[in-house]
């Protein structure tokens, strides 16, 4: 049996039922027993890619960069609100990571998923998205067509015919370059195998979210996805937990990424109470 809904906007929607078959030899001929009550599961088909939260509008290309542009207000909030330090919600350097993996792959395949290789990050000031005048704010990720170079930029967008402009007046929150690439680089079983040996201490994750918590960084539950850890002499290695709630879109969630800052703070101590130690750069 069938429904068929033809919607006057041009959407049209089947729905079809069909009743399963008895193979075995075991019952007499004639209509088929009952196999059970019908399973259902939601899904949705979408018609087109789904929007990147870190990429939400395109800037008309100028003095050959091309900027993408989120407001904070929506899905890029909600993306990181468990990121808090000092009482503040502020947009996590793992965050700047996958918005210029994103929008470089986009700029190079017209699509926000695949593989790109970053390097020469450098993190140079906080950027807190509830700040005074929050609910304007937006953050914009500008590229070189010719190179590999990416800036992070963050403030509010000119008014008027000027809103398409790049947020020039804004902080410089993030540079560095990012390349796409074929495949995305794995790690091998047999590394992994051979770091899980050398690391044998166990590094106890409530003590260093802990840590984090006396130090003024308060991590959310999305925030803190370490669920076991050990120690080598100059190296360390976790299991996470995958991020389950804002992944619409999203390929590498900024919750996943950070966690691999936070085993790389326990090397060397997160740092007293009161001065929380931030990642600076990533080679």
């Amino acid at each position: 049996g069938g429904v068929s809904s033809f919607g006057y906007a041009g959407t049209i929607a089947h729905a079809v039922i069909g009743g399963l078959v008895a193979s075995t030899s075991s019952f007499a001929p004639g209509p088929s027993p009952p196999q059970g009550p019908p399973s259902y599961r939601r899904r949705a088909f979408v018609w087109r890619a789904e929007e990147h939260p870190l990429l939400r509008s395109r800037l008309p290309p100028s003095g050959g960069r091309v900027a993408f542009r989120s407001p904070v207000a929506g899905p890029l909030r909600a993306l990181v609100a468990d990121h808090v330090v000092n009482g503040r919600v502020m947009m996590p350097g793992a965050a700047y990571l996958e918005m210029a993996r994103a929008a470089r792959c986009m700029l190079r395949r017209g699509r926000a998923s695949g593989a790109a290789e970053l390097g020469a990050v450098a993190f140079l000031r906080p950027l807190v998205l509830d700040a005074e005048g929050g609910a304007s704010l937006a953050v914009e990720v500008s590229l070189d067509q010719d190179d590999s170079g990416f800036e992070v930029r963050g403030g509010e967008p000119p008014a008027g015919a000027a809103a398409a402009a790049a947020l020039e007046a804004g902080s410089l929150h993030c540079a560095g370059r990012a390349e796409a690439t074929r495949e995305p680089v794995a790690c091998a079983a047999a590394e992994l195998d051979a770091a899980r040996r050398r690391c044998g201490t166990p590094l106890d994750v409530a003590a260093l979210y802990a840590e984090f918590s006396s130090a003024g960084i308060a991590y959310g539950p999305l925030y803190r996805p370490v669920t076991a850890a050990a120690l080598g002499e100059a190296e360390v290695v976790g299991t996470i937990r995958p991020a389950r709630r804002g992944r619409r879109g999203v390929q590498c969630h900024p919750s996943e990424l950070d966690a691999a800052l936070h085993l790389g703070s326990s090397l060397s101590g997160v740092g007293a109470p009161g001065a929380p130690r931030l990642p600076t750069g990533l080679d």
